[in-house]
C-alpha cells in the first residue's frame, strides 16, 4: 500500500537510485519494506550522510550492495562505527571505505570484526600511504 510506496520514492528521490536497483532490493531483500520509514530508515540514512559524510548516492549504492543495514538499529551501527575509527584506529576516509567496500562488516560484533581486520586490510589494501 501507501507505506511500500513511501519507500520506494525515499530510495529513488532521497538515495537516487534507479527503479530498475529498487526493485533488485526488493526482490533480494522484501524484508526492507517492514521496516519503519520515518523512524528507522530514515535517521539511519541521516547519520550516513551527515556524520559519515557519504552522499546520497553513495549511501544508495551502499543499501543496493547489502540492503541488511536498515536490519540493524541505529545504535548498533553507530557503535560498530566508532568502533572502526576508535578502536581500529581507521580516519574518517578508511571508515568510510571499509563501509563503501565490505557494507556487511556493519552486521559483525566487535569481536568478530577484530578477528576479519587482517582480513580487510588485505582485501581493501588499507595502507595509510593508499589512503
Amino acid at each position: 500500500g501507501n507505506l511500500r510506496e513511501k519507500i520506494v520514492f525515499f530510495f529513488i528521490l532521497q538515495l537516487r537510485m534507479e527503479p530498475e536497483h529498487v526493485r533488485n532490493i526488493l526482490l533480494s531483500y522484501p524484508q526492507v519494506m517492514d521496516y519503519n520509514l520515518e523512524n528507522h530508515m530514515k535517521p539511519i540514512a541521516e547519520y550516513y550522510m551527515t556524520e559519515l559524510e557519504f552522499s546520497s548516492a553513495e549511501f544508495g549504492s551502499i543499501i543496493q550492495k547489502f540492503p541488511r543495514v536498515f536490519s540493524y538499529s541505529l545504535f548498533k551501527q553507530k557503535h560498530l562505527t566508532g568502533f572502526l575509527r576508535y578502536e581500529l584506529e581507521l580516519d574518517p576516509r578508511q571508515t568510510k571505505r571499509v563501509i563503501f567496500q565490505a557494507p556487511q562488516v556493519l552486521g559483525l560484533s566487535s569481536a568478530t570484526l577484530l578477528e576479519k581486520l587482517d582480513f580487510l586490510r588485505d582485501r581493501l589494501d588499507l595502507t595509510v600511504e593508499e589512503l
